[in-house]
């Protein structure tokens, strides 16, 4: 018998589907820092675990408005803590988690595009992860790198003491196979599951489970000391193929269900896994010593599945639906919990903000994002700044307000506090700002040329 969130009737699902959006417009607790206050924790040093999702959407979490996939776990994390709802990453995997485990644009770290079997991370960037075992802690990548294939691309050369899981953008959840890793006469791809540098075989174990279990072991035999722990989840993203997976559904019931179902079926087995987590921090005493930071690394493709709420297009696009993730930092010592910020912030911000706020030992001022932590603090708000985002041929510049995005030769201007769908183009009316806006953009484009380099630590 399948586990009760494994199958959503055809018309259970169709009663509970529709997405109520958060929008930029909508009624907000808190937007540009208004009350929510970071508790001093007395000189003891907090865990962190950052959680990352892979193609979740806008519309995908029930705090965001969801009404067909259940994540009570991640929803209890925004209850307790701060919902971003206007949080930037790129388009796609790779050059997230460049400029999540960098603080920089991700061209600054040798990523200009989605890793295909080959290629890293530039190694002379440093990571989070470096900066945290510098300052005392011991570190863990558990699930999808996507960073780099061999030698010091590696996780284990990155900083992180530990690391479980494949190295590609995509595996069989199963197999434990990526199709973009080719090999000759065998259309499943290379085989990808690792323990530090060693390849382990973990067949017909599902790998959302495999990632959850390896983070409960690594909590419980690091839970007298200071971690923190990167669980970057391969779900809800395709498998093999461009195949859903969804544990205890075989390839005749997927045949049977629509690809939304299975896609529910995924994200529910990642939030479950989420539970367990909070359940272990809470049973071992350290839930008010972890900060839990939820993020997903791109927007949706309604095609696989998921769903971007009422935000115009998908993953792969610099319009909002591309662009615009959840983000869910659960910080012990808020003072205000279900808090929700409406300030544009970049992926690339977390770095300096953990460093900052923590007083990790690493020099913030070169990295491209910002200590956002200010927009806890009753008495400051976030300096106004431009958040820029390219990929492909888009691009865009956000500044408040206003989001400009280019798309090869065409130039669009939208007031997101106004038009959270960019339904209304407003280049015509505003020339000044769009001008304004694409000068600064070209500005940018011109810093990317030459990657920063590794300061000494």
């Amino acid at each position: 018998m399948l586990r009760e969130y494994i199958m959503l009737t055809r018309r259970k699902f169709l009663e509970k589907a529709g997405v109520v959006f958060l929008g930029a417009g909508a009624s907000m607790l808190t937007a540009y820092g208004k009350p929510a206050i970071f508790a001093n924790n007395g000189g003891k040093k907090k865990n962190v675990i950052w959680i990352l999702a892979d193609d979740l959407g806008y519309g995908d979490v029930g705090s965001y408005g969801c009404r067909d996939i259940s994540t009570p776990n991640i929803d209890r994390l925004a209850q307790d803590g701060a919902m971003f709802t206007r949080s930037y990453a790129y388009p796609a995997c790779t050059p997230t988690r460049a400029a999540l485990l960098t603080g920089r644009y991700p061209e600054k770290a040798g990523i200009t595009g989605v890793l295909m079997g080959k290629g890293g991370m530039d190694s002379s960037a440093t990571t989070i992860a470096e900066v945290f075992k510098k300052s005392g802690y011991t570190t863990a990548c558990i699930g999808k790198w996507h960073l780099g294939y061999a030698g010091d691309t590696l996780p284990n050369s990155q900083g992180f003491d530990f690391f479980y899981g494949h190295r590609g953008g995509k595996i069989d959840y199963f197999k434990h196979t990526d199709t973009a890793q080719k090999l000759k006469n065998d259309p499943n791809g290379k085989h990808d599951l690792y323990k530090n540098q060693t390849e382990i075989f973990e067949e017909n174990k599902y790998s959302t489970n495999l990632f959850t279990n390896s983070a409960l072991n690594f909590i419980k035999e690091n839970s007298s000391k200071p971690f923190f722990m990167y669980l970057a989840y391969n779900a809800p993203h395709y498998s093999r193929h461009k195949e859903l997976q969804a544990p205890g559904i075989s390839h005749h019931q997927v045949g049977q269900s629509s690809t939304r179902e299975v896609y529910a079926a995924m994200v529910e087995c990642m939030d479950e896994g989420i539970g367990q987590i909070i359940k272990m921090l809470e049973s071992a005493g350290l839930a008010d010593d972890t900060i839990i930071c939820f993020i997903s690394d791109n927007g949706a493709d309604p095609v696989h599945g998921g769903s971007n709420g009422l935000l115009r297009e998908k993953k792969g696009t610099c319009w909002e639906g591309g662009i615009r993730t959840p983000l869910i930092i659960k910080w012990p010592g808020l003072s205000t919990n279900g808090t929700k910020i409406n300030c544009p912030i970049g992926i690339y911000d977390l770095f300096p903000t953990f460093v900052k706020k923590l007083g990790l030992k690493y020099d913030i001022k070169n990295l491209d994002g910002v200590d956002i932590s200010g927009i806890f603090k009753s008495d400051n708000v976030l300096a106004r700044r431009n958040i820029y985002l390219r990929f492909a041929s888009q691009g865009a510049v956000i500044d408040g307000k206003w989001k400009m995005m280019k798309d090869k030769d065409q130039r669009f201007l939208f007031d997101l506090e106004n038009d959270f769908r960019e339904q209304h183009d407003l280049a015509n009316e505003h020339p000044a700002v769009l001008d304004k806006m694409y000068n600064s953009y070209l500005g940018w484009e011109k810093t990317l040329i030459k990657p920063l380099k590794k300061r000494s630590m």
